[in-house]
Order: structure tokens, then sequence, then C-alpha cells
């Protein structure tokens, strides 16, 4: 089987969040199988472009495209590598399966019309980009849906779906039938997190005692993130639990100088800690050494993948609804909470108060990732829709 990914961002693009590292994830374990590979994306990597235009990753057999503009791939999301398309219509014909990811982009209605036109399926993973937001930027969305994006959805063999939610809203803005939509957890390979150094000197670089409670956010800074919101929750927290700390581990994403103005009227200046980005195993130790991992999007974005690798390394969630976990609280790895009801950080300082159930809840949650979330279990999952399809 040779299958193609389509994706704007690829390893090492870490600086583009969650979706390079679970295509990349995705990728290695379909050749561990003996699968045929390749990529195809853009020389995007973070403020400056790549320069490795091919390179055999892993096995994993990389194709990069410039982008128009770098710029407008590093502030904006704008990926617009023209010669991709070129390429792709004299390249794509030998290839069984094209699994495309994000929802809204330059590649996908022409890689999808290639592949209606060679009879190659080819699948949609929207990596939680379905809904449209509060920016500017929405506007630009719906103009992208009316010309494109219902023809590319319509035609997909498969929709993937990290959680029911999110099935739902394909049916809501595309209108997509049933036999498209499939559930496809976001992936994580737990064989990252495993043999790491049980002591970390992360407290200690940023002048957290031992005794400090560590409600910890990892993720741009972004008004769509919600970090103001956990702010909120702090300042109800500290009146509590007065030695708690909010670690803000991330790149600004234009917000960083309002949520500052939010924290100075909060008066929480000497409870917050800004690390800039960590990024791969730089940032573990933040994981490692805090109590919550606490994320509250004012935004439908499903399961966040920062999340998902605080489990892995034995730090409770907590989270919300537009941002589910499937299986969180049934696993008692983490809860969600409502922050809009007023005594919703209770809940928070029930768990900080309790190291017994933090301890218990540290436990559950490597074990949900390692049940749920491994990144052989979706593969094997991924397959199977792929291989029952094609018999």
């Amino acid at each position: 089987m040779k299958i193609l990914i389509i994706t704007p961002y690829f390893a090492p693009a870490w600086a583009y969040g969650g979706p390079p590292k679970i295509n990349y994830d995705i990728a290695i374990e379909l050749v561990s199988r003996g699968i045929y590979v390749e990529v195809w994306t853009t020389d995007a990597l973070d403020e400056h472009s790549n320069p490795n235009k091919l390179e055999a990753l892993n096995g994993i057999i990389v194709r990069r495209f410039p982008n128009f503009s770098n710029y407008l791939a590093w502030k904006h999301k704008i990926f617009l590598p023209f010669s991709l398309g070129r390429y792709a219509s004299s390249h794509i014909k030998p290839f069984d399966f094209v699994f495309i990811t994000d929802l809204r982009d330059y590649l996908n209605p022409v890689i999808s019309s290639l592949c209606i036109k060679n009879q190659i399926p080819y699948s949609i993973s929207a990596y939680g980009q379905i809904p449209y937001d509060f920016s500017p930027k929405s506007i630009l969305k719906k103009i992208y849906d009316y010309i494109y994006g219902c023809k590319v959805t319509r035609n997909a063999k498969f929709l993937f779906g990290q959680t029911d939610n999110e099935i739902r809203m394909y049916q809501k803005y595309y209108k997509s039938k049933n036999k498209q939509l499939k559930i496809l957890p976001l992936a994580v390979n737990y064989k990252d997190y495993i043999n790491l150094p049980t002591k970390t000197s992360f407290r200690k670089k940023y002048n957290i005692d031992n005794s400090d409670k560590v409600i910890l956010f990892v993720g741009r800074i972004n008004y769509l993130k919600g970090i103001d919101i956990t702010v909120d929750i702090l300042s109800k927290i500290t009146k509590i639990i007065k030695n708690t700390k909010f670690v803000i581990v991330g790149r600004d994403d234009n917000y960083l100088a309002k949520l500052k103005d939010i924290i100075s009227k909060h008066k929480l200046s000497n409870h917050i800690i800004f690390t800039g980005p960590l990024y791969g195993t730089n940032n573990y130790s933040a994981y490692i050494e805090s109590d919550l991992f606490v994320f509250t999007p004012r935004f439908a974005e499903e399961t966040s993948m920062a999340a998902l690798a605080s489990l892995s390394l034995g730090t409770p969630v907590v989270t919300v609804k537009e941002s589910q976990i499937p299986y969180l609280e049934d696993y008692q790895a983490g809860i969600e909470i409502d922050p809009s009801k007023k005594n919703s950080y209770q809940e928070i300082i029930r768990l900080l108060c309790n190291n017994k159930l933090l301890k218990n809840m540290k436990k559950n949650s490597v074990r949900l990732i390692r049940e749920k979330y491994d990144i052989p279990k979706i593969v094997d999952l991924l397959l199977n829709y792929i291989k029952y399809d094609q018999q």
C-alpha cells in the first residue's frame, strides 16, 4: 500500500503546534508496518523556512514545496505552495490513499480534484478547525467553504473527527453523509514519554518553591485560547490557596500585551510565570513538575494535543466542553468544568488540596493514554477504515 499525506506543515515544524507531531507519528507508525509513505508539504518551519526540500526522514519521503510567503504562513497560517499543485498533477496517480490534514487550505481543493480525477480515495482530518471563530478571518473561512469546502468534504471517502462533537459539526457545517463520518482520536506516541528522568529542574529554574501549587498552560498566547479565563479562575483560587502559580508556556500570538494588562488588573503578576515557547522535550519538565494542566478555550477546538502530552507525562487535566477529551472523567484522569458557573473554581481547589487524589489521577492519566490514545491503536483504527473500504 502507498499512502500520501498532504499537510501544510510537517516535522520538524513543531512551532506550528500539535498537527505536525501527530502527522509525523502516524507516518512513522505506517512505515514501521511496511507501508510506503510520502508527505507533500510546505517549507514552513517557524519564522524561517526549511531549506531541506527533499529528504528521507526515518523512512518517510518528505517533499517540501516553497510557500509564496513564509510571513503569511507564520503570522496568519496562510500556506501557498503553488509548485506543489503542479507537481501533484503528474505524480499522484501511484498512491492508493491520500490522507489530507487541516480543513481549509489551498492544497485541499487542488489535491481532492486530482484524487477524484484519478479515482483515489481521500480523507479529511479537520483537527478542530470546523467552526467559525470571532476573528475577521472567519469571513475568509466562510468564503472558502462556499467556494471549496463543501465540495472537498462532499467527495471525501472519510471525514475523520476527534470526538462525537466534531462529527456533529461536519454534519452541521457541511451536511456530511453518515457513511463518511468516522471517529479517529488524536494520537500520542507514548514511547516518547517513557524512560524520562524522574527529577527535573523546572521549578528551580523559575524560582518556584516545591510547596507551591502549579497550574500549567502550553500553547499559543492567543485570545481564542481563553488564557484570560484561566487567569480569572486563578484570581479566585489564590484567595484560598495563596501559593498557587500559573505557568504559561508558549509564543505570543498577538495577545501577550493584552493578557498582561488583565493579569495586572487582577493583581496576579506575582502568581504568573511566562517561559516563552518550549518545544519537544524541553517542555516535558514543565508538565512533570506541575500539579494540573488547565485549558479553558473560549472557542471549540476539540482535543488539545498539549493536554494529551500532559496526561502522557502523568499530569491530570482540567478542561472545558470546547476542548473535550473523550474518556477523561471515565478514567478519573481529570475533570471538565464550566467556567460560566461561579463555583467552577472550587473543583480545581478540591483537586489541588487533595494530594492523594492527585496522585491517583496521575496514574490514571498515563493509563488513559496507553489504552485509548497511543499511536499504534490509532493507526490500527485508520488502517481498518482504509482496508475495509478497499475490500
